[in-house]
């Protein structure tokens, strides 16, 4: 049953948890995928600075620049201006992650 209602509404929502967010998939209840820019206080700093996983409890699946896609980013890998972020986790955690 597709519901395009409902699946927009959904999506809507996720974005409205950070200006970040451009996109979201629920996947369960509560936990999502989330494309989001990233926000300014993740600039300069590597995926391991960020420390995502052990803060938030936000997995960072992939990074993208452009054409540059890196997926699973080591953690010397710096977050950029403009860089794309695929993130999973809790729609709260994900909130407060993202600032």
């Amino acid at each position: 049953v597709v519901l395009p209602e409902r699946d927009t509404g959904v999506r809507l929502a996720g974005a409205w948890l950070s200006a970040a967010i451009a996109d979201s998939l629920d996947v369960v209840p509560g936990y999502g995928v989330y494309r989001a820019i990233a926000p300014a206080a993740f600039v300069g700093k590597s995926v391991g600075e960020l420390d995502l996983d052990g803060r938030f409890d936000v997995h960072l699946f992939l990074v993208a620049a452009g054409e540059q896609v890196g997926v699973f980013p080591p953690d010397e890998r710096t977050i950029r201006v403009g860089d794309l972020l695929i993130l999973a986790g809790r729609a709260q955690d994900i909130e407060r992650a993202l600032g």
